[in-house]
């Protein structure tokens, strides 16, 4: 697979983030849109989720992939503030992702 940069995950450890298949593998930008991806990519705003996962994230119509989602967005807007600063997420992307409560994921977005 194609060498990834990412202040998410550690690209090198190729499995899904949301559910550990190792199969399959697509590298997701965290944030969409054109322009959005490009910038994804800059700043390492991706990981790595299998076709199932991936495909869920983009076209379910259900409510719990909205939100995991949504909570990928934030864990992007988590990563970077890290790094850089809540002011230069805001400039770059002009949408605060955080709200009053954090949205659990799974623990193989953490993982190393």
């Amino acid at each position: 697979m194609a060498r990834h940069k990412s202040i998410i995950v550690n690209p090198e450890h190729q499995v899904c983030a949301l559910c550990g298949c190792r199969v399959g593998l697509h590298w997701h930008h965290l944030l969409h849109g054109t322009a959005n991806r490009r910038i994804a990519d800059k700043y390492g705003l991706a990981l790595w989720l299998c076709h199932n996962c991936h495909e869920n994230i983009h076209s379910s119509p259900h409510h719990e992939w909205t939100e995991i989602d949504r909570a990928l967005m934030q864990l992007a807007q988590k990563r970077f503030e890290e790094q850089y600063s809540h002011a230069q997420w805001m400039a770059l992307f002009g949408k605060n992702y955080y709200s009053d409560r954090e949205i659990a994921i799974s623990p193989y977005a953490l993982a190393t």
